[in-house]
């Protein structure tokens, strides 16, 4: 069986030779997965309405009285983005830059921002 440890390592690779002494694009990857981790926990209330009206413009019954959107979101949200092995590897990675001479000063903040959320999801 095929694991995704031939695409997750390459990425880490990639950074460390790329990004080592662009601080700025290291900046932005932390900032897009922190951005992308909030989109998905803000948005659940969004989605959740979004098929209620969907089921009541096609005139279908919700399966049930009290929806379990929300709950089955949420179940996806930390199986899928949260425990995503790519992403957790770069922020392991952006973690072990944090008090060195390449880290900018955005990083720290960025990482902070990474772990209040999947702290929250657990």
């Amino acid at each position: 069986m095929k694991t995704n440890k031939s695409i997750e390592r390459p990425v880490v690779t990639k950074i460390k030779r790329e990004y080592k002494d662009e601080p700025a694009k290291f900046d932005d990857i932390l900032s897009a997965i922190g951005d992308y981790f909030d989109l998905f926990k803000t948005n659940t209330n969004k989605l959740e309405c979004l098929w209620l009206q969907l089921l009541n413009y096609f005139n279908l019954k919700p399966p049930q009285q009290n929806t379990i959107f929300r709950e089955q979101h949420y179940k996806n949200y930390k199986k899928i983005v949260i425990n995503n092995r790519t992403l957790k590897l770069l922020v392991e990675e952006a973690t072990k830059w944090r008090h060195t001479k390449y880290a900018s000063e955005n990083l720290g903040a960025y990482l902070d921002k990474i772990k209040m959320i999947v702290d929250e999801s657990r």
